[in-house]
């Protein structure tokens, strides 16, 4: 069937002419599968809200649509419209509560993402640090990034210290073995302390940067 042909608009008056009805969570599935199926997203959000009164699934289909739909401005540089989204994304992961905290933690990653290729860096740290106090899975390589991220939002601010942390942070939890990141972050320890003038620190972190 066609994920939002005539059968989809269906399904939004069913559920909004008889919202208690005995079908209406099987309507509803059926909605959230064509909502996760598609890669019409703006189809998909526009579906969702001429539902008058959506379930907690379809509410969790939200907040992944409007991520989508963040994720797709970030790629094409359109930063402001993908901070947008990505609030809309956390807005909504907040009223379902802890059943949509790991859609909210990515939102907030990547409007963290979003606001520091505008160069608002006090907003990206705020984000970055809500999506470490927040993330699921802290296992996720996303979770690295973040500390490696806070060390340059820290190291932007001449916070030398704070960005020594996060950037050893990064080099602790990094797991996929990004060569190029490890040795960028190895190069930015050494600066921190080559800016506090420990020069026997700088120069070792120095030699794991060129290892």
């Amino acid at each position: 069937f066609s994920a939002f042909g005539e059968s989809m608009t269906a399904f939004e008056q069913f559920l909004n002419d008889f919202p208690n009805s005995r079908y209406t969570e099987q309507v509803s599935d059926y909605l959230v599968d064509g909502y996760t199926n598609t890669r019409s997203y703006e189809a998909a959000l526009k579906s969702i809200e001429r539902i008058q009164t959506p379930n907690a699934r379809i509410q969790q289909a939200k907040t992944r649509i409007l991520f989508q739909l963040g994720t797709q401005e970030f790629a094409n540089t359109n930063y402001a419209q993908a901070i947008d989204y990505f609030g809309q994304s956390v807005q909504t992961a907040e009223r379902l509560g802890s059943s949509a905290q790991a859609y909210k933690a990515e939102a907030l990653y990547w409007r963290g993402e979003s606001f520091y290729r505008q160069g608002n860096i006090d907003q990206a740290a705020r984000d970055y640090n809500s999506y470490l106090s927040q993330a699921v899975n802290k296992a996720d390589q996303t979770y690295a990034l973040a500390h490696y991220n806070l060390g340059y939002t820290d190291f932007h601010k001449k916070n030398y210290a704070q960005a020594q942390q996060h950037f050893a942070q990064f080099v602790s939890l990094e797991k996929d073995h990004n060569t190029a990141l490890l040795a960028d972050a190895y190069n930015r320890i050494g600066d921190t302390n080559y800016y506090t003038q420990n020069y026997k620190d700088a120069e070792a972190s120095y030699e794991k940067a060129i290892s």
